[in-house]
């Protein structure tokens, strides 16, 4: 209790030092891991959060054409690579200031910080590296920081932050992946559409034997390969490697890898339903991928609304990675 209460009147007095010395440092992560390395796929659309640049920054400035410019407001990325040693710009989505206090000002006389959101695509030509049990071919130095990140502003290079190359950093997108801090709670929203480009929602179910778009980012390479910073071209690329679909009936359900549940028998001549039936990339976009996938009818009576958020989780499972959403169908009793 002696430490609780310690704790509360530190905060107190942390709040009435206005007129205190203070450093100008900014956090710009929290959890129970480092933030480095990160995980990086080929393709791969990434917000990287900078401290220290940015500073004459006012407004999110975004590329408006292709191919995506390799600096946007003097700000530029490298990609560094070990094996095969190479050096790489990467191309820009757009960056974007933002405040540590997006509500307003912070409890007490302080300052708020501020940093820099890059959003970049990580190139295709991005390496994977070698086994690590090689240490002829891949040196102990290679096998440590096998690819690195450097962000410039102005030709100034700023400090590197190393990646793990990885095949697929699987990520259903949502609505503020590329456009940050847009609007409250948008992180939330899946981007999972119906046929005619509406969302998918409590208001707008799924039906079941309905082919519905979801979209994700971080599968990787496709087949054929498409060029970084440029928009995808028609017909639309595959991927290298297919993901398996998985589909879970429980209400609310996170995505997770598990066996696949059992599901109705495809019907005759018809897409079999809970399957995808193109796993690629989205013509005209850069670095985005889709799922189209057939509903399947709900196992459940249970209907969306209130605390039920979801009745049917679908998850993407890649070579390296894995993600998905919940998403709303019409139970099968209703949808008849």
């Amino acid at each position: 209790m002696s430490s609780t209460r310690f704790s509360f009147f530190g905060w107190l007095i942390m709040l009435a030092c206005g007129a205190c010395a203070r450093t100008t440092n900014t956090v710009f992560g929290a959890g129970y891991s480092l933030a480095v390395p990160v995980n990086a796929a080929p393709g791969q659309i990434m917000n990287l959060t900078v401290q220290g640049i940015g500073a004459g920054l006012t407004q999110r400035v975004a590329a408006t054409a292709f191919p995506l410019p390799y600096a946007l407001a003097g700000i530029s990325v490298q990609l560094m690579q070990a094996l095969p040693t190479q050096s790489m710009p990467a191309p820009l989505l757009a960056v974007s200031p933002v405040s540590t206090c997006p509500n307003g000002a912070p409890l007490g006389n302080v300052t708020c910080g501020r940093y820099t959101v890059v959003t970049v695509q990580i190139p295709f030509e991005l390496s994977l590296g070698c086994p690590l049990t090689d240490t002829v071919v891949c040196p102990a130095l290679v096998v440590a920081t096998p690819a690195e990140l450097i962000v410039s502003e102005n030709g100034v290079a700023g400090g590197a932050i190393a990646l793990n190359p990885v095949a697929d950093q699987v990520h259903v997108a949502n609505l503020c992946d590329l456009d940050v801090g847009t609007a409250t709670g948008c992180y939330s929203t899946p981007l999972i559409t119906h046929s005619d480009g509406s969302m998918v929602s409590i208001n707008s179910p799924a039906k079941a034997g309905e082919e519905i778009v979801i979209y994700a980012l971080g599968l990787g390479a496709a087949n054929p390969p498409v060029a970084t910073g440029q928009a995808t071209p028609v017909p639309a690329p595959v991927m290298q490697s297919t993901p398996l679909v998985q589909n879970d009936f429980r209400v609310n359900a996170p995505p997770w890898k598990q066996l696949p549940e059992p599901l109705p028998a495809c019907p005759v001549g018809g897409a079999c339903p809970g399957t995808a039936t193109f796993v690629g990339m989205t013509p005209g976009s850069v670095g985005l991928y889709q799922v189209n996938y057939v509903v399947p009818s709900t196992q459940s009576a249970v209907a969306c609304g209130g605390a039920i958020q979801s009745n049917l989780t679908v998850t993407i499972v890649g070579t390296a990675s894995f993600d998905g959403a919940g998403i709303c169908v019409v139970p099968a009793a209703s949808g008849q």
